[in-house]
């Protein structure tokens, strides 16, 4: 009896869940779609949907600090974010004009402007054993697939209804890709774009994926 009580106790450790606290609330722009820590985790990057760019929060001051406008942001629609760490960047989508914009990071300055060839610009994925990016387009229903470096256009897939979620598999060689009306999940060949399995999820809105351990 005394090894079964404990046994359940010691369950009862094991899976207990974490107690999380709130440490503030803290304001920023209009209808944020995406939290993002910087690498040196001092920022936390917002990308805005409804507003004229993306804000930067300070996690030592507990606020918004600055708010960032790229070109045509009076268009709105900021997207998604992504730190890129080992090419100290920083790119933001804008989907309103199918638009990525780089910035260096930490320093936040506009490096360039790449446009994606979709519409409705959303995810931004980077592998770097390639060297290339892909964006996945909403209304266009496609993936554009960049050359990092040039930031020229290499391919554009052409996927099922409103893709998100992208993940880089096999070195660079395939990319998943998650398609959020009618729970579509695809696999691709990035070098010809063949499109190398197809899998549909009942009663489902794929949204976005990750590696197991990222």
């Amino acid at each position: 009896f005394l090894a079964l009580i404990l046994f359940v106790l010691f369950c009862g450790f094991c899976f207990s869940q974490p107690v999380i606290t709130q440490i503030g609330k803290y304001p920023c722009g209009k209808q944020p779609k995406q939290v993002l820590f910087s690498p040196d985790s001092k920022f936390i990057a917002l990308p805005l949907l409804n507003d004229n760019g993306f804000d930067l929060f300070s996690m030592e001051e507990k606020k918004v600090v600055k708010r960032i406008s790229p070109p045509g942001s009076e268009k709105l629609g900021f997207a998604e974010g992504l730190f890129i760490k080992e090419k100290n960047v920083f790119l933001v989508s804008q989907m309103t004009t199918g638009t990525l914009y780089e910035y260096s990071c930490p320093a936040f300055e506009l490096k360039r402007t790449i446009k994606t060839g979709g519409e409705w610009s959303k995810f931004i994925a980077y592998n770097s054993d390639k060297d290339i990016l892909a964006v996945s387009n909403w209304i266009s229903n496609t993936v554009s697939i960049i050359d990092y470096k040039t930031g020229k256009i290499l391919k554009i897939l052409k996927t099922s209804a409103s893709p998100r979620g992208l993940l880089f598999t096999d070195k660079g060689e395939n990319i998943i890709v998650l398609c959020f009306d009618g729970g579509k999940i695809h696999k691709f060949s990035v070098a010809d774009g063949t499109k190398l399995a197809e899998k549909a999820v009942e009663k489902s809105a794929m949204r976005h994926i990750v590696a197991a351990g990222n």
